[in-house]
């Protein structure tokens, strides 16, 4: 399994990912806004939720494994 996510499309959504980096620190890994995107208003909410959504789904098909993440 290559283990990636598509969606339908939506603008609003590839928007958000694309304003969306990984951050992984001490804190451990998180989507947090791309540095370029810190002006503008440009937002990542739909991207976060996203992956909250999938978390959520995944957690719930009985393969969940939480050492994994899927952030």
């Amino acid at each position: 399994m290559e283990r990636r996510v598509t969606h339908d499309g939506d603008p609003r959504l590839a928007r958000h990912v694309g304003n969306a980096a990984l951050k992984v620190d001490r804190q451990g890994p998180r989507i947090v806004k791309d540095t370029r995107a810190h002006s503008g208003g440009r937002r990542i909410d739909l991207a976060v939720a996203a992956v909250l959504a999938y978390d959520r789904a995944v957690q719930s098909t009985g393969d969940y494994d939480p050492l994994e993440s899927v952030w």
